[in-house]
């Protein structure tokens, strides 16, 4: 070996072992307990504040979700858009999963259009669904598990895998426990989602998931944004602004009005 390569090898040898591992090293249990409690605290919790359950009027943006579909605002006098616009929805939720989501409709949808008329409310509802699912676990205090299948520690911060159920999830956290990925694993799905968390006087609330969903490991990927921002309703922060875009597919927009808290 010449002296170059040999200096070159002394060198490298020299910065690996005063340098720190970049491979994620398993945080000792004794020291799980504290890290996930202090990472849990950091999030806004409906549940320990005080909140039972909510319900709420959900007014959609017919205009928003037409135009992403057809690629034009149809007339105010169509029939299925007042047909729409006279129905309601409404959610209530117990700060489960999935919630209640009722459809009242108003009349009977135009003639030769029942089936379109179904298939979005449908849609619909399935979309508010999903966007509880997603939510939900940010708000009720069950993101993070305080008994988890691993916690490491990584040069940039941590990652919490929790596969007890028949789901794996795997949180990846910052240094300052903010949690900036979700992972999830089934036989259903699979997701790989980045968030996005703002800070409020009761905690971070989530505010925005960027992913892309697949129902198998070779099945098409659908990529999915989701964004919310918040409203007081009494002593409490509850979903106001929902917007979920399908992409290629449809871009749903709705508020929350008139809501109501059960403690």
């Amino acid at each position: 070996m010449s002296l170059y390569p040999r200096v070159v090898l002394l060198i490298a040898t020299f910065i690996a072992a005063c340098s720190p591992s970049l491979e994620a090293q398993n945080v000792p249990q004794k020291e799980q307990t504290q890290l996930l409690t202090t990472a849990r605290s950091q999030y806004y919790n409906l549940r320990a504040a005080g909140l039972k359950g909510f319900s709420c009027n959900a007014s959609v943006d017919w205009d928003a979700l037409f135009t992403s579909i057809n690629g034009k605002t149809p007339p105010a006098d169509d029939p299925m858009v007042q047909y729409l616009q006279g129905s309601h929805l409404s959610v209530t939720s117990d700060l489960g999963s999935h919630p209640n989501i009722s459809w009242v409709s108003a009349g009977t949808p135009p003639k030769d259009r029942e089936q379109n008329a179904n298939q979005l409310v449908n849609g619909l509802k399935q979309t508010l669904d999903g966007f509880f699912q997603s939510w939900m676990p940010s708000l009720n205090g069950t993101l993070i598990t305080l008994t988890p299948s691993s916690v490491k520690a990584t040069a940039t911060g941590y990652v919490i895998v929790d596969g007890a159920s028949k789901a794996i999830d795997e949180l990846t956290l910052d240094k300052k426990l903010v949690i900036h990925h979700l992972s999830t694993t089934s036989a259903k799905i699979n997701g790989e989602l980045d968030t996005t968390y703002t800070p409020s006087a009761k905690g971070l609330l989530l505010t925005k998931l960027d992913g892309t969903y697949q129902g198998s490991a070779d099945g098409p990927a659908t990529h999915v944004t989701m964004s919310a921002t918040f409203q007081p309703v009494e002593s409490f922060q509850l979903p106001d602004s929902l917007t979920f875009v399908v992409a290629n597919v449809a871009t749903f927009k709705m508020r929350l009005v008139d809501c109501t808290v059960q403690k």
